[in-house]
């Protein structure tokens, strides 16, 4: 059993791609949706709800754990599944310290994210918001300060095909010798701050 998490900015395709591992035999825990299960906040900040991290965090490894034990139940070593992998996805997970064996941040252009958004009627400052800090590599560097696991960043600026071919490498790498020296490459998107396109979602 191995434990992936998949964090990134909103609309860089994190649910999507859940989505499809869930269909592929993939155990997920969406952490949106513990929060909204357990209400695991204290209030609002211009429309957008204030997570409890530390009580998030306690409650997505009494779910690991729970797995944990399912998997390693007489009845489920009797299956005919012979491999349970988790993923835990969320754009707060960057923010947690979790057990994993990888941690995958889905870094999506400024230009390209700025159009999902809009297509999800994000108001402009949650737009603005979003794009200063995929400009600024803010999942990546808030996942290395949390996980000693291997972090590798993945451009999921293109088609969610794209992106999932891009995954089931990494996923299929990841316990092989090879993996384990596998080296992500950093992406980086500051050149898109000077961008007229984008600059004008950045100061709002």
């Amino acid at each position: 059993m191995a434990i992936f998490v998949l964090t990134g900015t909103p609309g860089t395709g994190k649910s999507s791609i859940a989505n499809y591992f869930a269909k592929k035999g993939f155990i997920i825990i969406d952490l949106n949706q513990i929060v909204n299960k357990k209400h695991l906040w204290h209030g609002k900040e211009e429309g957008s709800k204030v997570v409890d991290i530390s009580s998030l965090k306690k409650e997505a490894v009494k779910e690991i754990s729970s797995i944990k034990k399912i998997i390693k139940s007489k009845t489920f070593q009797k299956s005919n599944i012979k491999k349970q992998d988790i993923i835990i996805e969320g754009h707060l997970a960057c923010e947690l310290q979790l057990p994993a064996d990888l941690v995958i941040v889905l870094r999506t252009r400024p230009d390209v994210l700025i159009k999902r958004l809009k297509k999800r009627n994000y108001p402009k400052h949650k737009i603005s918001e979003n794009v200063q800090v995929e400009i600024i590599d803010y999942c990546t560097w808030k996942s290395k300060e949390n996980y000693s696991c291997p972090i590798y960043e993945v451009d999921s600026s293109g088609s969610l095909r794209a992106t999932i071919n891009k995954l089931n490498r990494i996923i299929q790498r990841c316990d092989t010798k090879q993996g384990k020296k596998m080296e992500s490459k950093s992406i980086n998107w500051s050149k898109y701050a000077f961008d007229n396109k984008v600059a004008k979602y950045l100061f709002e």
